[in-house]
């Protein structure tokens, strides 16, 4: 009787633990959301607290944070959040030119060129990297 007892117990616990997993999910969702909305609509110091929060649990986010970072001129924040986005998507053009672009406006040129010329190295034909790579040593 104790262990039926003890196993209802376990799966109780267990149900609950799971329960809070799927609502901070949602909740970061949300908060995710309403970043993105405020970013739209051109309001990225509303927009950073909620992508900051929404970044540990969603890569877009911080794809979004990087970009609100780098439009509000916090250049160092802004390399790191598209680092951290550039992790989960290491083919994603995007996250390459990005983090360059902030390096490079950080003051970190060469940083910038050896991030577009390591992805180029395994996606030779990327010619959006190309042209930023252009770009940087154009300036």
């Amino acid at each position: 009787m104790r262990d039926s007892y003890t196993n209802g117990l376990q799966i109780k616990i267990a149900l609950m633990v799971a329960l809070a997993g799927v609502c901070l999910a949602q909740s970061n969702d949300s908060s995710f959301q309403r970043a993105a909305a405020l970013y739209r609509s051109g309001d990225c110091h509303a927009a950073i607290p909620l992508l900051e929060s929404s970044a540990p649990t969603n890569p877009r986010a911080n794809l979004l944070l990087g970009r609100c970072y780098f439009e509000t001129q916090q250049w160092v924040k802004a390399v790191g959040a598209f680092s951290e986005y550039q992790k989960s998507a290491p083919g994603d053009p995007e996250a390459a030119i990005w983090v360059a672009r902030a390096q490079e406006r950080a003051g970190r040129g060469d940083a910038a060129a050896a991030i577009l010329n390591d992805f180029l190295k395994i996606h030779a034909n990327e010619q959006s990297v190309r042209t930023a790579l252009g770009d940087i040593y154009v300036r």
